[in-house]
């Protein structure tokens, strides 16, 4: 378990842990340094989600 908000941080983690499952609950408090907009925002969740998607 792993309470992180950056969503370069998750990915990084999970890269070096490799978890067989990765479940992320709220996305919209996640964030991305790149993203000059709030935790919550059309942008920022619009652009987790992009990040996260080759992932899966």
């Amino acid at each position: 378990m792993l309470s992180e908000t950056s969503i370069e941080q998750i990915c990084q983690i999970a890269d070096e842990e490799k978890p067989q499952l990765m479940v992320i609950d709220s996305i919209q408090v996640m964030h991305m340094a790149d993203v000059q907009s709030s935790p919550g925002s059309v942008a920022q969740v619009r652009e987790t989600a992009a990040y996260l998607t080759p992932l899966c």
